[in-house]
């Protein structure tokens, strides 16, 4: 007699229905592992029901994300599967966190290169104002403290990652497009 058993693979740790016989304890899974027969509660069946989110990592924290779950494992990486709702959370939150390190670096480079630059240029400027007007450097001056003012690193900055099948729906996105680039309906 055929029935409808839950099974979770022990490679992938997907979650699947089939129909087998009553009696089967194991069924191959779509990963070529084995998939053990299990009884899963209707509330933790319904937080499964996706399947997991694979990345890509390295041993130094790089991260890559594959287009499809299917492809080979890049050369150095090892496949991260991301299985709940809370882990893909935890992941943007992560990533949004490193993003922000990145920036906040790279900026605080282009702050110190461009007060150096600026330290420079306005010691120019000042010999240079010696030979101006009044005016002239009254204006040299007040160019300098506009400068000094508009100076600084932006903090509310949000890199905003996220991934796209946790965070939108058609109510929020952009229409899709096609392969050849062409806009969906």
């Amino acid at each position: 007699m055929a029935v409808r058993h839950d099974f979770r693979c022990g490679q992938c740790n997907k979650v699947f229905e089939r129909t087998v016989s009553w009696d089967t304890e194991a069924t191959p899974c779509e990963c070529g592992g084995e998939a053990s027969r299990v009884f899963i509660s209707q509330r933790e069946y319904r937080a499964q029901a996706f399947d997991p989110v694979l990345i890509y990592r390295d041993e130094s924290g790089h991260t890559r994300f594959p287009g499809r779950n299917d492809g080979p494992v890049p050369k150095g990486y090892q496949p991260v599967y991301l299985r709940t709702t809370s882990d893909v959370r935890n992941f943007e939150r992560r990533m949004n966190a490193k993003e922000r390190e990145r920036y906040f670096a790279h900026k605080e480079r282009n702050e110190a290169r461009f007060s150096e630059w600026t330290s420079a240029s306005r010691s120019e400027l000042r010999q240079k104002m010696q030979h101006m007007s009044p005016r002239g450097r009254d204006l040299a001056e007040t160019a300098m403290r506009e400068n000094d003012r508009n100076s600084g690193v932006d903090n509310r900055f949000d890199p905003a990652f996220h991934l796209n099948a946790f965070s939108f729906d058609a109510s929020n996105r952009e229409a899709c497009h096609d392969r050849d680039g062409r806009r969906g309906k």
